[in-house]
């Protein structure tokens, strides 16, 4: 048959990839050619399966036109139906009799991860998989391609759960998938998570409390059992392990987004739901900037927050300059490069309900946030209303000054745009998460600080680390020399810096929920896994896979005080010097306390002019 003309098609979302290559093992390739052509390379005759599919096509060549579309059509189902896969719009427009909501319900079920091969389910005990699929909308969740199980599990949510497949290597040991921008999936799986914690919140006995006490039994769960999922796939090696610092704020970000619209007083899908009344959350509403950051920080210092001015002029409260500014967005995307991340392509992503994330080499940020500051009072959004929240990412123990400007970097916006008669403003935060492993930690209690600056000095009372405070002395003395002329080309910048990653800074954060955001971001060596006890473990180290003190430097003596935990012999020696004493007590000093750090502005070269909008911190 192989020389017969005649040929074959497979449509199928789900094929056993590895059980068409010339060998059955993932790990080791063939060298067994099924033929050889005339230049004597080999060719095995296997077509790599293809993946190119429609995407993005609707009944009109345009999906969007810049400036037409309201704030109320934008937050629709028919709207988010258009993007993505023909299959939703196609049963809306098509269907007059079938209710939107049940196109949502269609699509929820379609979220079930379903183990369709009966022989790997004693294998394949996945924790929490009703879970697995509607988080990797929301969250993007990136599966290891070196592991089996995950393997497998990518391949079932591609035949059952509608992840998409975007490339199939000719080795087809693995395929590179995820989930790209399509609203009404992410609504649906929003929707999917809520029915899940729904259920496990409140139980039997839950609907009969009040509401308010049902919706924060409801939040709770999503506070305790989100991070305990991904923590859980994460400790069976499913999920790539390179980006979990993303992934903790992405997931933040998701939460605080949720917890924000079940929140909201004003909602009454929610209150129909929690009342027994038939109904579904929408979770596609946009939401107030101030209310997605007080469910985002903690009570205790969304105060200071609110209250920053901007680090870069003079200017409003960020609670005054956001008060009309509104998120809207249900997943992230990936930024493929800085052009993504401009007013315009922030105002096209904003219409499909998403948020940035960085990929490959983005400078300066990880995530961008979507913001819409309605101009002149108007309802329909485009570029010239849009601003942003960028998010940059680091998971260092020790504060760093780390300075985004969306302006100089991005050219982010297309001309200083204007709201109001003012410049739209912008916010920048930076989550330094600073989680060690277990056998690293100090274990020094988070706290949360103020640091406002006033003409490069810092406020009396105030703590901050040496290298933080020289950063801002330096650049308090730069903005001290912008002109008034400059100033009206430069968009107001509130700079949020947040240290630590417990309950006492965000609010997210259950109290008993800081250990899995811990064994998420804790660092693990190589030997994190090995099977036999401490001691072992520290024979292995011996061997010195890795450099460490004191296991690595057991077989030296020194004649001093060792930093390397080595033994100390006394020797005379014309080196030792007393003074050395003051060196070695002040060197590996403990990690500086949690603390999040909120940059203003004063020019103090206004000469005899009182700063009435400048307030000092408490």
């Amino acid at each position: 048959m192989m020389n017969a003309p005649v040929f074959a098609l497979f449509l199928s979302t789900y094929s056993r990839l590895s059980d068409t290559v010339p060998t059955s093992s993932r790990n080791f390739w063939s060298s067994r050619p099924m033929s050889s052509n005339c230049e004597g390379s080999y060719d095995d005759n296997l077509n790599a399966p293809f993946v190119e599919l429609p995407f993005d096509v609707w009944k009109e060549p345009s999906l969007v036109i810049e400036g037409t579309h309201s704030a109320q059509e934008i937050c629709s189902l028919k709207f988010m139906a258009r993007f993505g896969r023909p299959l939703f719009w196609t049963v809306l427009e098509n269907t007059p009799s079938i209710d939107d909501e049940e196109v949502v319900k269609y699509a929820m079920s379609k979220l079930e991860l379903r183990l369709e091969d009966t022989s790997r389910d004693k294998s394949c005990k996945f924790p929490l998989k009703k879970l697995i699929p509607p988080l990797s909308v929301r969250v993007d969740l990136s599966f290891e391609s070196n592991r089996d199980e995950a393997v497998f599990l990518e391949g079932l949510l591609v035949a059952n759960s509608m992840r998409t497949v975007y490339s199939v290597p000719k080795h087809q040991q693995y395929l590179r998938g995820g989930y790209p921008s399509e609203p009404f999936v992410a609504e649906a799986a929003a929707r999917a998570i809520f029915t899940w914690c729904h259920a496990k919140g409140l139980g039997r006995i839950g609907s009969t409390l009040p509401q308010a006490e049902q919706i924060e039994m409801i939040i709770a769960t999503y506070k305790t059992n989100i991070p305990y999922a991904i923590s859980q796939w994460l400790e069976l090696g499913l999920i790539d392990q390179g980006t979990r610092e993303e992934l903790v704020v992405r997931m933040l970000c998701t939460l605080a987004h949720d917890i924000a619209i079940l929140k909201n007083p004003d909602h009454e899908h929610v209150n129909a739901v929690l009342s027994g009344v038939s109904g579904d959350v929408s979770f596609s509403q946009m939401i107030r900037v101030e209310d997605f950051l007080r469910a985002l920080i903690s009570e205790k210092y969304i105060g200071d927050v609110l209250d920053a001015r901007p680090s870069n002029l003079r200017g409003e409260m960020l609670r005054d300059a956001f008060k009309d500014g509104y998120v809207h967005f249900t997943q992230f995307v990936k930024a493929g490069d800085k052009s993504t991340i401009t007013d315009e392509a922030i105002y096209l992503l904003f219409l499909r309900a998403a948020a940035i994330q960085g990929y490959g080499n983005m400078a300066s940020t990880d995530l961008v946030i979507p913001v819409w500051i309605p101009t002149n009072n108007s309802q329909y959004p485009d570029r010239w209303s849009m601003s942003a929240i960028f998010i940059q990412v680091k998971n260092r123990v020790n504060k760093q000054f780390i300075l985004i400007d969306a302006q100089e970097t991005f050219q982010f916006f297309t001309r200083p745009q204007m709201q109001n008669g003012r410049k739209l403003p912008y916010i920048t935060i930076v989550m330094e998460l600073g989680i060690l492993a277990a056998e690293q930690k100090k274990a020094p209690q988070p706290e949360v600080k103020q640091v406002s600056m006033i003409g490069g000095t810092r406020q009396q009372g105030q703590q901050a680390g040496r290298q933080t405070n020289e950063a801002q002395k330096n650049m308090s003395r730069e903005l001290s020399q912008i002109t008034r002329s400059q100033a009206l080309h430069i968009h107001p910048r509130h700079e949020i810096a947040i240290k630590g990653c417990s309950s006492r800074v965000y609010n997210v954060l259950g109290d008993e929920d800081n250990c899995h955001y811990s064994n998420i971001l804790a660092h693990k060596d190589m030997l994190a896994e090995h099977p036999r006890s401490e001691d072992r473990v520290e024979a292995v180290r011996r061997m010195k896979p890795y450099w460490v003190a004191p296991s690595s430097y057991h077989w030296a003596k020194m004649n001093k005080e060792s930093r390397l935990g080595a033994e100390v012999v006394n020797a005379n020696n014309n080196n030792n010097d007393d003074n050395d004493d003051e060196y070695y007590q002040n060197t590996n000093e403990e990690a500086e306390d949690d603390m999040v750090v909120v940059n203003q502005y004063s020019d103090t070269e206004d000469a005899g002019a009182e700063d009435t909008d400048t307030e000092d911190a408490s």
